[in-house]
């Protein structure tokens, strides 16, 4: 599963395969300090809020770097 912000569809989650595009470079990254369970639970919590077209920080919703920002625990906010 891919977690993510979209303008169209607000925060959501979907298949990698319907995620990942042909002809496309991606980077993956891993943090081995970092709590597996923690930080799906704060991405499902988070699920279905609206994306954030204002990029104000005090908003309801997110846009997708605010969203990563919130999720993971190694940005300080």
């Amino acid at each position: 599963w891919i977690y993510h912000a979209t303008s169209k569809r607000g925060v959501i989650k979907e298949p990698i395969d319907q995620f990942l595009q042909v002809d496309e470079c991606y980077a993956v990254y891993a943090c081995s300090d970092i709590d597996v369970k923690a930080v799906w639970k704060r991405a499902e919590q988070h699920l279905y809020k609206p994306y954030n077209n204002s990029f104000y920080p005090d908003t309801t919703g997110f846009y997708c770097s605010e969203y990563i920002a919130e999720i993971l625990p190694i940005f300080e906010t």
